[in-house]
């Protein structure tokens, strides 16, 4: 059944239905079996989310029933529906209620069965000549449908021989006609039964609840679960290096994705994990289109990706590789060739590091020195360190400045 609002259902015609025994001498249809289904439910439904466009902004919501339980003690139902489930407090509120009202309506059920012929899965009717739900008022004897099973089968011969066909219906027919007590354990000719015109039936079993009750359907069914993080690659407008916003989000492409266009029209935009982050503080490195990142998504929900790490490829391949000596951070121009790098370098007893700028070659060189072209450990060219430029330099300190060559007489240290 899908509705949001019962009272837009329809009945079913002819409206009332009679709770009354049935035969071939009754002229109206009727329900012959009737009865109520109780089960204990939360009495409280809290639900709670996160916004990490607010996070800051404690987002937790809870209604309590008006359903009268008994003497059942108190539950509660406390749920997180993950990432970003509802954005304001009200449209929370409503969601909850939704919740609550789907544990409301599984209180109390009502099942039956009968020869009814007018019974319809979303509609309601209104039962009759019962002898406890005449005592109230016309709403409650109105029950809206929520399941109806119907079991029919035609009294002529050749249904007898069915049974042995593939796919048949038969055990399901046999074994309704049992519930209903409409054949014996001891029944055997069943050509016999169908010769006489004894076999043909209509059953009907149905679910159903008070009309007075909102009806919501239980979130029995879970967001299908992405089962580990995939492989993409980093998009956006045409003849762009850099596609990003104010979260330095990023937009990709799956490369499952039959439907995109490799542009900034591919998928939403995704967060990026970095070595770090806090208000104004942290680390920096915004992935750049045409590289392959890693996503993976949050409690497995297709509609939460986060990028978690970026990857090299047949296309995308290493400066510095191979003999893995080299290890650091290069960056590169936009819309250019050119870099700026903090290179570590731990080859045995020729340690080093290298702060470069491609900006009028400006390095600060410490330990180990030599010739470093990319990937290449050039020439030695001395011990200490160097700082140099192409263009101009200058050192300032306020409280001053000591130069010296010469080493400290007694110096100690840790």
């Amino acid at each position: 059944v899908f509705t949001d609002d019962v009272d837009t259902t329809q009945p079913v015609s002819p409206q009332a239905i009679r709770f009354h025994r049935q035969d071939a001498t009754e002229t109206e249809d009727a329900l012959t079996q009737w009865g109520g289904v109780r089960s204990q439910q939360p009495t409280r439904v809290s639900v709670g989310t996160f916004d990490y466009k607010q996070p800051s902004l404690t987002k937790r919501t809870g209604l309590d029933t008006l359903s009268d339980q008994g003497n059942l003690p108190d539950t509660e139902v406390y749920d997180y529906a993950g990432e970003y489930y509802y954005h304001g407090y009200a449209r929370g509120e409503r969601l909850t209620e939704n919740r609550l009202e789907a544990h409301e309506s599984l209180a109390k059920r009502f099942r039956g069965s009968g020869g009814a012929r007018q019974l319809q899965a979303g509609r309601w009717f209104e039962l009759t000549q019962h002898p406890l739900h005449d005592l109230g008022g016309e709403e409650e004897r109105q029950f809206l449908l929520l399941g109806v099973t119907v079991h029919a089968e035609n009294a002529l011969p050749v249904s007898a021989q069915l049974q042995a066909l593939p796919g048949s219906l038969q055990p399901q027919l046999d074994a309704a006609r049992k519930a209903h007590g409409l054949e014996d354990e001891g029944d055997s000719d069943r050509l016999s039964d169908y010769m006489s015109g004894g076999t043909g039936h209509f059953l009907v079993d149905l679910d159903a609840q008070r009309r007075t009750q909102p009806y919501r359907h239980p979130l029995a069914h879970r967001r299908p679960v992405i089962g580990g993080p995939q492989s993409a690659t980093v998009v956006g407008p045409a003849n762009e290096e850099i596609h990003t916003d104010h979260l330095n989000r990023v937009r990709v492409q799956f490369h499952w994705d039959r439907q995109g266009q490799n542009d900034e029209n591919s998928s939403v935009w995704l967060r990026v994990s970095q070595p770090n982050a806090g208000a104004g503080w942290g680390g920096v490195f915004v992935p750049r289109i045409g590289q392959e990142v890693l996503v993976d998504f949050l409690e497995g929900d297709a509609d939460r990706p986060l990028i978690t790490g970026r990857v090299y490829n047949g296309e995308q391949s290493p400066d510095w590789h191979s003999h893995g000596l080299l290890s650091g951070f290069k960056s590169k121009t936009y819309r250019g060739s050119k870099y700026n790098e903090l290179v570590f370098d731990d080859a045995t007893d020729q340690e080093r590091v290298r702060l470069n700028s491609e900006a009028e070659k400006s390095q600060l060189n410490l330990g180990y020195l030599i010739h470093q072209t990319g990937n290449t450990r050039g020439a030695f060219r001395g011990t200490g360190f160097e700082l140099r430029t192409d263009a101009y330099g200058a050192i300032r300190a306020n409280q001053g400045l000591y130069l010296s060559s010469w080493g400290q007489l007694g110096a100690s240290g840790d």
